[in-house]
């Protein structure tokens, strides 16, 4: 934002409506006042919009004192006004603020949050040559140098944290300023994560938008937070009754009052509400009433399903097209009522058995195991990661002479190329399987909902649900991921990359694409290649998502520690099964992990395919979790044990690298 107002002297701040926090204003000015402009020491003066009032209330009356100094106004100083909130619903106040600021040859940061006022606030930044940006999220990076200096870590223990709270934010739709951490101690903070504790961080934001109410709190009876939250939940339990998405501003009043009676308060209606709208945790668009922060609401709707099960089952019915994942996982760390969970593992048992019913029980990887080695084959996993080193090499390249930036051009057109192929392909072949397909893909999507919710179930309720409802709640779980994985995979390999590659490197194809590219014809053998290249990095990606995906979910859903001796106790009997149960242990307890990843790579003799993509899932995982930790080594021998019988291995070099992990990447 500094940099922004340097460069433009008058800018307009969107702030999302979901930014936690109304003091931007102030933060910015503690910031600005320790910088300089043109050489001069910057001068921040803070004005809510509120208090512009013509004729008496301007920007000069509304400054505090040392702003109208003679020295303030020397050559020594930079003043910039930074407006919070301007009243766009006055017309006249805003044709006074706008005099102002064309009266003004200083820099001007107006910050506001307002969405409704569309028509009026585009006149206002056009009308006074505002130059318009956006808040955006805080960063991975700037969470990780926030803890780091905060909470003492060394950097890569901060990243470690620091990418576990990103995944947080972003799956709960947080937009906090990382400092609401400061109030915790490090363990405890450490303590939250590792247990998967995500209610109880997002409880800590909650607590901080609860007490900007009763800040705002005018009433002469002041309520405290808890109250507030009472009355918050009361609309919840309304919302989700009606199933809709906002309350009516008539039906809200009607809940206020009957709040306000129930329990005896002596506060006026609109007293006790409006510290909801003045702090920013309700809006009111056109009569419907929503809350401003997701998290707030998922979070408010999880405690209140907990007091009432029966609508719980209701509200978490898996088959529902509109599904509340969100409310759904923090209520698994509050406590699954012992309905819901029946209700899901009913849902997945229900897609497992159609899936064995029409595909099997043996897995893929076994009984298609010379298919799918085939594929293999026809990749060259060597090949292709010697052969894309070498091109990601010339594109960072800091040569810029004209051979290699038309080199470069050219390795880009021929992916694109690649890409557009597959993006476009519609087989004929595909007619005669339509209502094969539809029906695979009815399973799949079941299977696909039905994985998540139960590990999730698994994950998020790990400490929540006794024993014998995780035993129940794990063999579930592995059934579905198991068939999930296979039937995805039996989908996949319907592709006819054969056709593709044929197609693509016909002749026909090539001079076409050469001479789409202005390229020579001297080149056409190097662009075969490349083509070729880029095709099978293709395939082999698309082939191996499935199982990356799943043992993704597996691991980042579910892959808590509290869980361990139950899935050390699972007796697996299937081939996919135990391979499952390994890579979860592995996540959740590396060392007994470890072991079991042994046992089960010395005894598998199916497809290769399914070695390369979990070695290359589990060195992703050593990158990105597990670097420079206890764990470190057990995820790198695993990766060796894994990929030793492909005829493949890693250099030491990357498996270092992957133990470094990404910190000065």
């Amino acid at each position: 934002m500094f940099d922004a107002v340097k460069e433009n002297k008058k800018i307009f701040v969107r702030i999302p409506r979901t930014f936690s926090g109304n003091n931007l204003g102030w933060y910015l000015s503690y910031f600005l006042i320790r910088t300089q402009i043109n050489d001069k020491q910057v001068l921040p003066i803070v004005i809510e919009g509120k208090d512009i009032v013509p004729p008496q209330k301007s920007l000069n009356k509304l400054s505090p004192n040392f702003a109208m100094d003679e020295k303030v106004n020397s050559d020594l100083y930079e003043k910039i006004y930074i407006i919070e909130e301007p009243v766009f619903s006055s017309k006249t106040r805003m044709d006074f603020l706008s005099q102002q600021i064309k009266s003004l040859d200083g820099y001007i940061i107006i910050v506001s949050k307002t969405e409704d006022r569309i028509a009026t606030i585009s006149n206002f930044i056009q009308e006074n040559s505002l130059i318009e940006y956006t808040i955006c999220p805080i960063s991975f990076s700037e969470t990780a140098i926030f803890l780091e200096k905060n909470f003492d870590m060394q950097p890569f223990e901060a990243e470690a944290v620091a990418l576990r709270l990103d995944n947080t934010f972003r799956k709960f739709r947080i937009e906090v300023d990382p400092s609401y951490f400061t109030l915790i101690g490090q363990d405890t903070l450490l303590a939250l994560i590792d247990a998967n504790k995500r209610a109880e961080l997002i409880q800590l934001a909650v607590h901080g938008l609860l007490s900007l109410i009763v800040a705002y709190d005018p009433a002469s009876t002041s309520l405290s937070r808890s109250t507030r939250e009472r009355f918050l939940k009361k609309i919840c339990l309304h919302k989700i009754k009606l199933e809709e998405s906002f309350i009516e501003d008539t039906d809200l009043s009607a809940l206020a009052l009957e709040f306000i009676h129930e329990y005896g308060f002596k506060i006026d209606q609109s007293e006790f509400l409006s510290p909801f709208f003045k702090s920013g945790l309700l809006y009111n668009c056109h009569g419907k009433v929503s809350f401003a922060y997701p998290y707030l609401e998922s979070y408010l709707i999880a405690k209140v399903l907990r007091d009432y099960p029966d609508i719980a089952v209701n509200y978490f019915n898996p088959e529902r097209r509109d599904f509340d994942v969100y409310s759904f996982d923090l209520y698994c760390e509050m406590g699954p009522g012992q309905d819901v969970v029946d209700s899901i593992s009913r849902y997945s048992d229900f897609f497992v058995n159609a899936g064995q019913e029409k595909y099997g029980k043996e897995s893929i990887f076994i009984k298609n195991k010379k298919i799918i080695d085939s594929s293999v084959v026809d990749i060259g996993f060597v090949d292709i990661t010697k052969r894309i080193s070498e091109m990601a090499d010339k594109l960072e390249n800091a040569d810029n002479s004209q051979n290699i930036r038309d080199e470069k051009q050219r390795i880009l057109d021929t992916q694109s190329k690649v890409i557009g192929s597959l993006s476009q392909r519609n087989s004929s072949k595909d007619s005669e399987l339509e209502d094969e397909i539809q029906v695979e893909f009815f399973i799949l999507d079941g299977l696909s909902r039905a994985s998540i919710l139960c590990l999730t179930l698994l994950g998020s309720g790990s400490e929540s649900i006794n024993k014998h409802m995780k035993e129940d709640l794990l063999k579930t779980s592995i059934d579905t991921c198991s068939i999930f994985m296979d039937i995805w995979m039996y989908n996949r390999m319907r592709i006819d990359f054969k056709d593709i590659k044929n197609s693509l490197l016909s002749d026909t194809n090539i001079n076409a694409f050469v001479k789409s590219i202005n390229a020579d014809e001297s080149s056409i053998e190097k662009i075969r290649k490349d083509l070729a290249t880029f095709l099978a990095f293709f395939q082999s990606n698309v082939l191996m998502e499935p199982i990356n995906r799943v043992l993704s979910n597996l691991c980042g859903i579910a892959g808590v520690p509290v869980l361990s001796p139950i899935i050390s106790h699972y007796e697996a009997t299937d081939i996919n099964a135990k391979i499952l149960q390994s890579i979860w242990l592995l996540e959740a307890s590396p060392d007994q992990g470890f072991q079991h990843i042994k046992s089960v790579f010395q005894n598998y003799n199916g497809a290769s395919l399914l070695r390369v993509a979990i070695s290359r899932f589990l060195l992703d995982r050593l990158y990105w979790q597990h670097y420079q930790t206890d764990n470190s080594r057990f995820f790198a021998n695993a990766v060796k044990q894994v990929i030793k019988r492909t005829g493949l291995q890693y250099e030491e070099k990357t498996l270092k690298e992957a133990i470094q992990g990404p910190v000065n990447a």
